[in-house]
């Protein structure tokens, strides 16, 4: 009979210990004395599949990061797109913060950029798992509320109503935040 390769299968182990013959064939027995012994993997070797399963899988996020991070990159978003309409005319210089550098266009670009930042950044470190970064953001996000409640309010009621919504959501994200 041919084992698939045009050979016909010899009787012999590849463990190379003494056999024991029986009628049904070779029957390992345990290592011979002074013979080669396989003791498992050695202690120094990096592939462990549990550690590479957790390695590999993603971190679960909770829930209270998550969100936390997602309305933080909303108000990056929502402070580029304020600056695209200043910019293009659409809109009037009136919130807290810009108002502070009013004649100079690029201060004004320059602001919103590091603002811009700033919040993106507190949305990658939200996201991370941080709650005190959360916390950061949520008061630096209020002091800016203060800015345009100090200044016209009335020019502002849909953007302070905005913050307020954008406050609201952060403080639920920081109760839903896991310990």
């Amino acid at each position: 009979m041919s084992n698939g390769y045009g050979q016909s299968p010899q009787k012999q182990t590849v463990y190379g210990g003494p056999t024991i013959q029986t009628k049904e064939g070779t029957v390992y027995n345990g290592p011979v004395a002074g013979g080669p012994v396989y003791q498992g993997p050695a202690d120094t070797t990096p592939y462990n599949p549990s550690l590479q399963a957790l390695r590999s899988a993603p971190r679960a996020v909770n829930a209270g990061a998550r969100k936390g991070s997602n309305i933080f990159y909303v108000i990056a978003g929502f402070t580029a797109v304020r600056t695209l309409l200043l910019f293009a005319g659409v809109q009037q210089l009136t919130l807290g913060a810009n108002r502070m550098v009013a004649g100079d266009p690029q201060s004004i670009l320059m602001v919103n950029g590091l603002i811009i930042a700033i919040f993106v950044a507190l949305g990658i470190f939200t996201r991370r798992g941080s709650k005190m970064t959360l916390l950061i953001g949520m008061l630096l996000y209020a002091a800016d509320t203060v800015l345009l409640l100090i200044g016209d309010a009335s020019a502002n009621a849909i953007y302070i109503g905005v913050h307020a919504l954008f406050l609201y959501y952060l403080f639920s994200a920081y109760r839903q935040f896991a310990d």
